[in-house]
């Protein structure tokens, strides 16, 4: 259950408000209280010893931040950037990180009636799957998705 609300992490998931990304065909959604900003790709410096989806480390607001490529993140082929190609900033338990995503689509509410299919996949870096206007969004577990 999630600390102190007396909700499991579905529960938790729905009836919030998310930003929505696109790596390949896949989207995911992200809590929008989690998302700082959304900035263009940015000279993105290679640091040592870090998992192979962690592409390195930018600077934002003068502040190194790792930078996460989720399509790697989710065992996805890595693809060329290209304009949409965008960086998530986060904001999860005290710690800053980028995820690289391949655009950044649109805001959206999820509630129950949009749950969608119950198989869940990746990684185990999915809360939940819904399916709102005819769009599979799987929920993504920011605390997981960026531990390195």
């Amino acid at each position: 259950k999630a600390e102190g609300t007396g909700m499991n992490s579905f529960e938790n998931a729905v009836n919030a408000t998310y930003l929505i990304v696109r790596c390949g065909k896949q989207r995911y959604g992200i809590p929008l209280k989690n998302v700082v900003h959304v900035i263009p790709v940015q000279k993105i410096r290679k640091a040592p010893e870090l998992p192979a989806y962690v592409l390195g480390k930018t600077i934002h607001e003068g502040a190194s931040v790792p930078v996460i490529d989720l399509r790697l993140r989710m065992n996805v082929e890595a693809a060329p950037f290209d304009d949409d190609t965008c960086i998530v900033i986060l904001h999860v338990q005290g710690e800053n990180a980028g995820l690289l995503v391949d655009s950044s689509e649109d805001i959206r509410e999820l509630t129950k009636k949009d749950k969608g299919p119950e198989e869940v996949s990746g990684s185990g870096l999915i809360l939940c799957n819904y399916l709102k206007e005819g769009v599979e969004i799987a929920v993504l577990d920011v605390k997981k998705a960026i531990e390195m």
